[in-house]
């Protein structure tokens, strides 16, 4: 019963895929972070390669694009991680640092050097705390020996946790794409740590079998610039 209800999923997706190529459409589901810092000039790259498909974009957080894999609901994910997703095939497309940022005013903006006991004790703004981005933060701070801090308020949207930052709420670890323009105009800070904090993968997770403009989507997201 199980290598049917296989092989039936697998039938399935054969003939999903053969519509695919009439149709000529792709579902993605983005992290919200992704979507608005990371993915527009890679989408516009694959519209103007490919300008008769469709492309349909989900936004939510990672465990929102994570559900939609495992429901089925979209062909391919997007988002930020520190490794594979168990049950997930992916791959990693890119890198991107993580920064711990400031407001100008705040006492560690300035020094040359922030060290892991400077930061003992630190007022922190983050993700909700049972995200997968708020655990991500956890464990990149515990890699530069950071583990005792104060999370004084925890945001779901990043656009949320830096203006929080910028009124002075706190410190927050951010990827460092969602926060370059308020460094660029001086309104956050990025703090000097002696130990870099880990950079995130950009992955992109698919359903398998993986069809053949989802794999040219695959190709376009991880080659931007050649796709």
């Amino acid at each position: 019963a199980i290598d049917l209800l296989r092989k039936t999923d697998e039938a399935a997706d054969t003939l999903a895929n053969l519509r695919d190529a009439d149709t000529r459409e792709i579902t993605i589901a983005v992290h919200r972070d992704v979507a608005a810092y990371m993915l527009p000039p890679q989408l516009a790259a694959f519209a103007a390669r490919y300008p008769k498909t469709r492309v349909v974009t989900r936004i939510g957080t990672i465990e929102d694009v994570v559900a939609m894999l495992r429901d089925r609901e979209v062909h391919l994910g997007l988002f930020l991680a520190s490794g594979p997703i168990a049950g997930l095939p992916s791959d990693e497309l890119a890198r991107e640092p993580m920064v711990m940022v400031a407001c100008p005013d705040h006492p560690l903006a300035r020094r040359q050097t922030v060290t892991a006991a400077a930061l003992d004790g630190i007022a922190i703004v983050t993700g909700l705390r049972q995200s997968r981005y708020a655990k991500m933060v956890d464990s990149a701070l515990a890699n530069i020996g950071v583990t005792n801090y104060d999370v004084v308020m925890e945001l779901q949207e990043s656009s949320a946790v830096k203006e929080m930052v910028r009124h002075g709420a706190g410190v927050a670890c951010l990827p460092q794409c969602t926060v370059r323009a308020e460094i660029a105009a001086g309104a956050l800070v990025v703090l000097a740590l002696s130990v870099p904090l880990a950079e995130l993968e950009l992955r992109c997770a698919y359903r398998a079998p993986l069809s053949v403009i989802g794999q040219h989507m695959v190709h376009c997201l991880g080659q931007p610039a050649k796709c």
